[in-house]
């Protein structure tokens, strides 16, 4: 069959091109080799233990004994859909070769076209064909202990199958499978699941996630995925996502509505860090900050440092994040100043609230390694508490004004007297003193 597909390559361009998945980008390295300094604490760990997927580990010889595995698997696809012949599905990787190329970090011009192209379908085959297989035979087992059976089914074509055969192959093809220099573009599996063409075959994110769960017997927390399947890169990013906690929330209302929330600022006293910000019920604590003509370059220089030295961590991007949620308008430079969180010998409010918007823009980072993600979840979470604010609205309007706090006194006295008269009339007209 090897020989089949070489031959085929060489007719592509009198083959007609057949509908495929467009990747979500272009040109965009998402298949890395693992940096040295990390593979040298444990080399194991990186490495394919029975089969090769992808050009990075190509070709080695501790991994041949799989190689004629994934040619049972291409057979096994060709099968379920005889109106197709091997050509449609070379024609289909062949259309993505360019896109595929531009995925590995590492060049792998070392590949001839023919030689890439017919890694792509057969080693995507492979991984394709266990998809399927594990979904029927999850449907089959359901079906068998629905009708009341509790024998297992019938497992002769398994046993004709190695990798279905045994009890410890499927385990390790399925960790090959998530390393980071053993896969496959995702776009390319998709566009040999569709050339399937059945709408009764459920996605290849959810065939993917399926597998995994089935064979960590559901005690990962994998689940199913909202990601777009178009922004999927591979297996080992579908897989780090479905097991990603919820979003964490990236900003939060501005000083002025935090205020008519019921939120209180505070100065945060003997501080050992400006960054040293937190939230606790309904007050937030800040340190005091003086901003300087200077500010803006020094923080804009902290930063770009952090952006491109990630090891030395996120503190005041997140912090410059903070501080853009919080003040929109001068009106938030206002409150802050205020309460003395902020001192700025500037023009203007608006100079200073213009300040802070500028710092966060065109700024990348990982909320989930931010200071302020936690800060952000509790405030949010508070904001969404009605009672709180209804007892904002309720101090705002009536007790923040003495007047106002005096006349609601008094129309509180006035109501509790009628009240009190009201019910001495109807007590005294309902028992009638006795002489």
């Amino acid at each position: 069959m090897c020989l089949i597909i070489l031959t085929t390559l060489t007719h592509l361009s009198t083959t007609k091109r057949i509908h495929i998945c467009e990747p979500a980008s272009k040109d965009q390295h998402s298949i890395y080799r693992v940096p040295k300094h990390i593979y040298e604490t444990d080399e194991k760990a990186y490495e394919p233990k029975i089969i090769s997927i992808g050009p990075y580990h190509h070709g080695k010889q501790c991994l041949q004994s799989m190689e004629d595995h994934k040619w049972r698997y291409l057979n096994a696809i060709l099968s379920r859909n005889l109106d197709l012949s091997l050509e449609n599905y070379i024609a289909a990787s062949k259309a993505l070769e360019s896109q595929a190329r531009s995925c590995y970090s590492e060049s792998i011009d070392h590949l001839e076209s023919h030689e890439l192209v017919q890694m792509m379908v057969v080693d995507g085959c492979f991984i394709v064909e266990p998809f399927l297989k594990s979904k029927e035979t999850m449907i089959e087992w359901k079906k068998t202990m629905d009708e009341g059976n509790f024998f297992f089914p019938d497992r002769k074509k398994e046993a004709e199958d190695p990798i279905y055969g045994t009890n410890w192959m499927l385990p390790l093809v399925a960790h090959d499978m998530l390393l980071l220099e053993n896969q496959l573009p995702f776009f390319v599996l998709q566009s040999l699941l569709k050339l399937l063409n059945k709408s009764s075959t459920p996605s290849l994110l959810q065939l993917a996630l399926d597998f995994f769960n089935h064979l960590s017997h559901g005690n990962n927390g994998i689940k199913t995925t909202d990601e777009d399947p178009r922004k999927v890169l591979h297996l080992l990013h579908l897989f780090h996502s479905s097991l990603l906690p919820p979003a964490l929330p990236k900003s939060i209302p501005s000083a002025t509505e935090l205020k008519e929330a019921g939120v209180k600022f505070k100065q945060k006293k003997n501080m050992g860090s400006f960054l040293d910000v937190n939230f606790s019920k309904g007050v937030m604590e800040i340190p005091h900050f003086p901003i300087y003509d200077s500010t803006n370059s020094l923080f804009r220089n902290f930063i770009a440092f952090e952006q491109c030295f990630p090891i030395s961590g996120a503190h005041f991007t997140s912090y410059a994040i903070l501080m853009n949620c919080l003040i929109n308008t001068p009106n938030d430079v206002a409150i802050l100043k205020h309460n003395k969180i902020i001192e700025h010998m500037l023009g203007s409010d608006e100079e200073a609230a213009l300040l802070f918007n500028q710092l966060g823009k065109a700024v990348g980072v990982y909320f989930e390694n931010c200071f302020s993600s936690c800060l952000f979840k509790d405030v949010n979470k508070y904001c969404e508490t009605n009672w709180h604010v209804w007892r904002a609205n309720l101090v705002r309007r009536y007790f923040n004004n003495p007047w106002t706090m005096m006349s609601l006194v008094a129309a509180i006295l006035i109501l509790t007297f009628t009240f009190t008269q009201t019910f001495i009339s109807v007590f005294s007209y309902a028992h009638p003193p006795q002489f």
